[in-house]
């Protein structure tokens, strides 16, 4: 899955539009190439063709310019900066590199063919050539799919000329390979079309196309997407006919389109035509919607957008048709807030009191370190199963799993049985072993088994992901948070980071479970009344499945096998592989294990977890599908640029009832503090007893029971302040590199366990070795190919157990201990 919650979308009135400076003595330039270069990031316009001397309706030619003019700031004034090789106007740019590519266009020989990359470095302009186009072209569109440019020619020559009906690409990171024909749009030949690059639901990119004008047809409405692998595939027509549109994609999954010729003026006389229309609509990818997103401050056909210093710049073209302007738009974004109504935060307010309250009264019942690590094994086994499921079922699952199945589909509902399949190899293969050695972690045994080397391991590995688990558990759901209830995001932060550490510090092991058996009701019951809102805003239940059998909103199953591809049977697979680390070697886990009162209670716990997976399993993926029919039933609800993921934030927050907001933001606080609760605890339970108790001297339970009390605190106030230094940071880049590296420890740690309980040879330096060749292979794996990510697990373990096992054989190793399973030896 792929998360990222960067929940700064736009409200209603998306944009606030201002002036940049225009170019003096200049009356307007049509067809000008645009971007970004220099050392400063200065905007950089050139080319285009001047009417400055006469308007075209006075019978006037242009004259094409070969000017490049610069602006550094958005407060600045445009100022020259050198010279196109010749003059030029009515192509295409696009970013690459250092500055932007210009391809094509025209001058007063003719459509030409050019392609060249437009570079400044402060001072000087330079130029390096790339291979020309097919064939000349002009008043075409273009776009790139990471290094891979496309292009949809426009016509041959200036007016009257014919329409180019080819597609072509171009890979820039190997030019020699050339320009390369791509299948035809099924929608034909045009100009002054608008394109764009957007992500459809399953990440995949795609070359979206708009409108444009043919000589017979007139200007078009229609819509298409070409997607690389798979060919073109036809989309909803726009609302207005749109010809030389502005375009722009905006977050993870809608494209805007401003202004441009057509609409109901397009067909009257020059003469009656007013103005362009200044509607701007918003394309939605993944419903296949459109919606009104505003208007401009006035109707106009665009040239380029550039994203340039956190605002959209929009260079005008003509405000009327024959009437030419110099004025450059500028466009910011306004972050959109929601608020809580006081019943909303009575009703979260009373919540978060209950839960301190909870860690007050087992405070009182915890008076020994026992009580604190394992309160006191008296946990009855169904109240552990719940405790581990609302654990796993952390904030981010409350929000990533609907959000799935919106984008896509239902083919991860089969991966949560997963869960229940590996319920019997931790029954029957690690719970004896854990519960039988009486341990208090999960790496006391691989000390037993190997060497304290490897339990040191198993410790750090542990201790590095949770640390990274806890800022990112907490930061990531405060996004959504703070959308929703209009608070600022360090205080979501704070209000779940400190109530979170203040219940677990006191009331320990048992607070945690109990809160999380509340917390579980809370969040399940949320979801449950979001679904049946959303299905009632659907329409109800026939309309709504309908709609989504209609869009493959229910596919289940496809049967289909693949290493790099989302395919049901490698999901089902490598969801097995997936499921084996958290449950068998996540300390958090291993301590509800042990928190009950003997063995049986204990596998009732994991059972009763399994079969709970699968009603879950079913339940938020259903909750996405029924999100999907209501947003594309009422497209005009969508914020424009919102994150995949934001989609139930944006419920919640905009068509729940008073009172029942206050409920589920309650339930996506319970998953979050759920989730952090967890791992707190169990890294203060590991530095105590790993490292304070395995190399210090502490004689008396109550030096260990505040020892643990205070690494407790340490990690939630850790988890807490890494939080909000996330906050500054790139949400993308952050998510990422926090699932690769859960990856890379995680997997050669269950490794090592499978290699300590099934194997008599395999033996410490053997087992070091098989976790550092598994690093390296989830390392190369996730940089070097395209292997899906619910393969990770399977590459890590896999290589750990085979390497570590033949590193057993070669190595020697005389004192190799034959203690594999439960029984110490003699």
């Amino acid at each position: 899955m792929s998360f990222v919650l960067a929940l700064a979308f736009l409200q209603q009135n998306q944009l606030e539009w201002s002036s940049l400076a225009s170019l003096e003595g200049n009356r307007g330039l049509a067809g000008i190439f645009a971007g970004v270069s220099g050392p400063d990031q200065s905007l950089l316009i050139a080319g285009g063709a001047d009417s400055s001397n006469a308007m075209p309706r006075e019978g006037a030619n242009p004259v094409w310019t070969d000017q490049v003019w610069g602006l550094n700031g958005l407060e600045g004034e445009w100022e020259s900066v050198g010279t196109l090789p010749f003059p030029l106007a009515h192509g295409s740019s696009l970013p690459w590199g250092d500055g932007f590519l210009v391809l094509g266009g025209n001058n007063s020989k003719g459509s030409l063919s050019s392609v060249f990359q437009l570079l400044w470095d402060g001072e000087v302009l330079s130029f390096e050539d790339f291979p020309p186009l097919p064939k000349p072209s002009s008043f075409h569109c273009s776009g790139k799919i990471g290094t891979t440019v496309f292009v949809l020619p426009g016509q041959l020559d200036s007016p009257p000329a014919a329409l180019i009906d080819e597609f072509w690409s171009f890979n820039l990171a190997q030019p020699e390979t050339g320009w390369k024909r791509e299948p035809l749009c099924p929608g034909g030949p045009r100009i002054k079309a608008s394109a764009a690059v957007q992500t459809l639901g399953d990440g995949r990119e795609g070359f979206f196309v708009f409108g444009g004008e043919h000589p017979e047809k007139g200007v078009l409405s229609d819509a298409w997407v070409f997607l690389p692998g798979e060919g073109w595939r036809a989309l909803a027509s726009s609302p207005l006919p749109k010809s030389a549109a502005g375009i722009h994609s905006i977050g993870q999954s809608h494209i805007l389109l401003f202004s441009g010729g057509g609409g109901p003026l397009g067909d009257l006389p020059q003469q009656n035509n007013s103005e362009y229309p200044s509607e701007v609509f918003a394309y939605h990818t993944i419903t296949d919607t459109w919606a009104q997103s505003g208007a401009m401050p006035r109707g106009m056909v665009a040239g380029p957008l550039i994203q340039w210093n956190g605002s959209l710049i929009l260079i005008s073209e003509e405000i009327r048709p024959g009437i030419r302007t110099s004025l450059f738009h500028r466009a910011e974004m306004i972050k959109g807030r929601g608020a809580l109504t006081s019943v909303d935060l009575l009703i979260l307010v009373l919540y978060l009191t209950l839960l301190v309250g909870m860690g007050i009264y087992f405070a009182r019942r915890t008076r020994g370190s026992q009580d604190f690590f394992l309160a006191g094994r008296r946990v009855p086994g169904w109240a552990a199963g719940l405790s581990i499921f609302g654990t796993q079922l952390s904030a981010i699952t409350f929000l990533a799993t609907p959000a799935l199945a919106y984008a896509t589909d239902l083919r991860y509902i089969p991966t949560w049985i997963s869960i229940l399949l590996v319920a019997p190899l931790i029954v029957y293969g690690f719970l004896p072993m854990f519960r039988r050695l009486s341990l208090a972690t999960a790496y006391e045994y691989l000390e037993r088994r190997f060497s304290l080397a490897v339990r040191m391991f198993g410790c750090c590995a542990f201790l590095i992901a949770q640390l990274a688990r806890t800022g990112v558990v907490v930061f990531l759901p405060s996004l959504a948070l703070a959308t929703v209830t209009g608070f600022d995001i360090r205080i979501c932060i704070l209000s779940i980071g400190v109530l979170a550490t203040l219940y677990t510090t006191l009331g320990g092991m048992e607070a945690v479970v109990w809160t999380d058996v509340l917390q579980v009701f809370v969040l399940v019951g949320g979801v449950l009344v979001a679904l049946g809102i959303a299905i009632s805003g659907a329409g109800g239940v026939g309309p709504l499945w309908d709609l989504a059998q209609k869009d493959s909103k229910f596919v289940l199953w496809d049967g289909r096998f693949a290493w790099t591809e989302t395919a049901s049977w490698s999901l089902l697979l490598g969801s097995i592989f997936l499921m084996i680390p958290p449950y068998a070697t996540d300390q958090a886990i291993v301590q509800r294990y042990m928190s009950t009162p003997n063995e049986k209670a204990a596998a009732r716990g994991v059972w009763l977890n399994g079969w709970l997976s699968i009603p879950a399993g079913i339940l938020f993926p259903i909750l996405g599908a029924c999100l999907y029919a209501f947003y594309k039933a009422q497209p005009e609800k969508l914020l424009v640029g919102m994150p995949n993921d934001g989609i139930f934030p944006l419920f919640i927050g905009a068509e729940m009832p008073v009172g029942l907001t206050g409920l589920v933001i309650a339930g996506l606080f319970a998953a979050t503090m759920s989730s952090l609760d967890s791992s707190m605890h169990s890294i203060g339970t590991v530095v105590v007893n790993d490292f304070h108790r395995r190399f210090g001297k502490l004689r008396e339970d109550s030096e260990v029971l505040k020892l643990a009390r205070k690494w407790t605190m340490v990690a939630g106030f850790f988890g807490t302040g890494c939080a909000l230094l996330f906050s500054t940071w790139d949400v993308r880049s952050l998510f990422l590199f926090f699932l690769k590296s859960l990856g890379l420890l995680s997997s050669g740690l269950a490794g090592v366990f499978l290699l300590g309980l099934f194997t008599h040879r395999a033996h410490a330096a053997g087992v070091l070795v098989g976790a550092f060749v598994s690093a390296l292979a989830l390392g190369w794996a996730s940089m070097a190919t395209e292997l899906h990510t619910f393969w990770f697990a399977f590459v890590g373990m896999g290589t750990c157990v085979t390497v570590g096992w033949l590193a057993s054989l070669l190595i020697p190793n005389p004192d190799c201990s034959d203690f594999v399973g439960a029984e110490p030896p003699a």
